[in-house]
């Protein structure tokens, strides 16, 4: 029972336990743009979809990782004892290197891989602990893939950062069409290295996070922190959301719902506030990124 999983369990404070609100995000495919991933980690056990590498660099392994820190992110959201989503499968695209370090170009053509027809099974959810201060095209080139992305149905979870800055002199932190996340820590104070402002539209559990340890496979697990931890626990709990409204009837995803959607609308827009995720209210919140670089 990690604290992570305990702390999105209830809308306050330490459950006693998780409690996955009878969804573990089978069906749904969560998409991790990092460092890559380690397949024979046990915490992800026959879930592992696809290995891509965009990468050019020296020390590239066709999508497995070299780094850690894509494994352990992928632990955070679809951990088979970490995450909040440990029935997603996993696609991993490698975009760092052993350094940790990327390029714009890499990050774009993994978000353009994401759009091409059969190459993943939808319902998903992308995640991007990675931070950078791209501006001019660069910035251009990533916004309108990640634009892309967004408008074909696929949310993008990103990390704020971990400078203790506004996350609006970041990116994708400052997206106007990803969901950047900020870090807690055990007492929902905002960690005192997470990026803040305006951008972030949730907070999330990012310090002394447990997850998958790439060197230490098929069982180790580690600690870490940043909100390249909280941004992978959001995507968990988007990718368990979406594996609920996934199985609802058709009745419920067209009036019914639609219904419902209409009425809330008025009260959410009197009712703005960046709330701790929670697993049972829908919220979420925490981790770490990078400078051009994980973080």
């Amino acid at each position: 029972n990690p604290w992570a999983l305990r702390r999105i369990s209830q809308a306050s404070g330490l459950a006693p336990t998780f409690d996955p609100c009878g969804a573990n995000g089978s069906g749904v495919t969560l998409i991790v743009i990092d460092s890559g991933v380690n397949p024979a980690h046990a915490e992800f056990a026959g879930r592992i979809r696809r290995l891509e590498n965009f990468y050019t660099g020296a020390g590239a392994d066709g999508g497995r990782d070299t780094n850690g820190h894509g494994t352990h992110v992928a632990g955070c959201a679809a951990g088979a004892t970490t995450g909040p989503a440990p029935g997603a499968g996993i696609v991993s695209l490698a975009v760092t290197g052993p350094n940790g370090q990327y390029a714009s170009s890499a990050l774009a053509a993994a978000l353009n891989w994401v759009l091409i027809p059969g190459n993943v099974q939808l319902p998903a959810v992308i995640n991007i602990s990675l931070s950078g201060e791209q501006r001019g095209a660069s910035a251009t080139v990533l916004e309108e893939a990640i634009a892309s992305v967004m408008l074909n149905g696929i949310p993008v979870v990103v990390a704020a950062g971990n400078e203790s800055w506004p996350s609006s002199w970041m990116y994708p932190a400052s997206s106007a069409f990803a969901l950047t996340v900020g870090a807690t820590d055990v007492d929902d104070h905002p960690a005192v290295f997470s990026n803040h402002g305006p951008e972030v539209g949730l907070w999330a559990p990012g310090t002394g996070i447990l997850a998958a340890d790439w060197q230490d496979a098929p069982t180790g697990l580690k600690l870490s922190r940043g909100t390249s931890m909280a941004s992978p626990v959001v995507a968990g709990v988007a990718a368990r959301r979406a594996s609920i409204v996934r199985s609802v009837p058709c009745a419920e995803t067209t009036s019914t719902r639609a219904a419902r959607r209409a009425k809330r609308a008025s009260s959410s827009r009197e009712k703005r506030a960046t709330p701790t995720v929670s697993a049972s209210a829908g919220s979420t919140s925490a981790s770490e990124s990078a400078k051009s670089s994980t973080s």
